[in-house]
């Protein structure tokens, strides 16, 4: 069974459930293929596609961690690769891979060896967001405020920060020490 959707292929072949899709969503995913196997599928979902929009096939698949969030929203299917966008002249064939894919999955999911979640490129921007953000605060609750930096007739390097609601006293090494008020 195969089914055409939005920038992607979506084929069942009765074991494993496999998304091919174009340079555009490859860009946009950060890889070109999801290879799930039917034994690792919890749920399965094809939303209603209309006129107006796009339907939604999406898969949640058993995880070592959990099962994978069912995306019901086609804007946020960037976030799952087990997700497929498709049009109205495809809802059959889609509904058809759902009707297949649901006969066949297991009653208790074996988790899937590969879980593509975290590769994503919105879960990797994420994660380098968090992690940007995390450093940020480590660096503020240190150092406080950047308030100026200056230089010594000597070379010192000297940086002045502000930590508010603290008392600020610049040490003999030219750093600032925050004191709590």
């Amino acid at each position: 069974m195969q089914a055409k959707g939005y920038g992607s292929v979506v084929s069942f072949d009765g074991q494993n459930i496999v998304i091919d899709r174009n340079k555009l969503l490859t860009a946009q995913y950060g890889f070109n293929r999801t290879v799930i196997p039917v034994s690792s599928v919890v749920a399965v979902n094809a939303s209603k596609a209309t006129i107006f929009t796009n339907g939604l096939f999406c898969l949640s698949v058993m995880t070592a961690n959990g099962p994978t969030e069912m995306i019901t929203n086609g804007a946020e299917s960037r976030k799952s690769p087990y997700c497929a966008i498709f049009t109205k002249g495809h809802a059959q064939e889609f509904q058809q891979l759902v009707d297949e894919v649901n006969a066949a999955k297991p009653v208790q999911a074996m988790p899937i060896l590969e879980d593509q979640s975290g590769d994503t490129v919105y879960a990797r921007q994420m994660k380098k967001s968090t992690e940007g953000k995390q450093e940020r605060l480590a660096r503020q609750q240190v150092e406080g405020r950047l308030v100026e930096m200056f230089s010594g007739s000597d070379g010192t390097r000297f940086a002045l920060f502000a930590c508010y609601p603290m008392r600020i006293r610049i040490s003999s090494v030219g750093r600032c020490e925050c004191e709590r008020s």
